[in-house]
């Protein structure tokens, strides 16, 4: 009975991530534009997110980055924010970061998962922290410089719609992969080795609503395959 519990809750989780792996060894733009550039700049580190979001938008020239000093070593015990923003590769010149905003919920390994949203072409995505509202994922607008909207979750990925996402517990994610997650809150299932309250959120971007989709004790069942 648990056995067949557990195979459809995989199978389940499947059918849900799958949408929204589609960019999974896709992240190389359709067209460069022509010539190399180097970005640099001697008193920062600038650098993009995880090998599964692309940086560039859908044209190839512009490039999403995060912008931190130089002397940071771990977002994690240094508190440290992080700047947004993006170079426009069309320009003649050396490419110059554009700022456009800050994020509190960053790390080496996954940035704070800024990525372009998916036929909005002029719309980024990104996650934050602050002290009232915890975790959350905002989405801007570069073309009217403006917040589109504030999702009560931080994301993880985009359907290739972009009308919804999932998210997870990024403090959990944190404690069992450090330098993966974020750690401004406390992981409050710190001792439970599958928690019936974690797992898979998902969110639909257009009311902003979040359910519990998939929980951990669904995902966890090593001995059963997927397929």
């Amino acid at each position: 009975m648990l056995d067949s519990f557990l195979i459809k809750a995989k199978r389940k989780c499947y059918a849900l991530l799958k949408p929204y792996t589609y960019r999974v060894g896709k992240v190389l733009p359709p067209v460069y534009p022509h010539g190399s550039k180097i970005i640099s700049d001697d008193t920062a580190h600038i650098f993009c997110g995880y090998y599964d979001v692309s940086p560039f938008n859908v044209d190839g020239n512009k490039l999403l980055a995060l912008r931190c000093q130089a002397n940071y070593q771990s977002p994690h015990d240094q508190g440290t924010v992080a700047e947004i923003g993006c170079f426009d590769l069309n320009k003649n010149s050396i490419p110059q970061f554009t700022f456009i905003s800050h994020t509190h919920t960053w790390n080496w390994q996954q940035g704070c998962r800024l990525q372009w949203r998916p036929e909005y072409p002029n719309q980024i995505v990104y996650n934050d922290y602050d002290d009232v509202s915890g975790y959350k994922s905002i989405i801007y607008d570069l073309k009217n410089s403006c917040v589109v909207t504030t999702l009560n979750l931080p994301i993880y990925a985009l359907n290739p719609t972009g009308t919804s996402a999932l998210s997870l517990d990024f403090s959990r994610l944190h404690l069992f992969r450090r330098g993966y997650g974020y750690h401004q809150i406390p992981c409050f299932t710190a001792g439970i080795h599958a928690p019936h309250s974690d797992g898979l959120w998902y969110i639909d971007i257009s009311s902003g609503v979040s359910r519990f989709n998939v929980p951990a004790t669904g995902l966890y069942a090593p001995s059963i395959s997927l397929y």
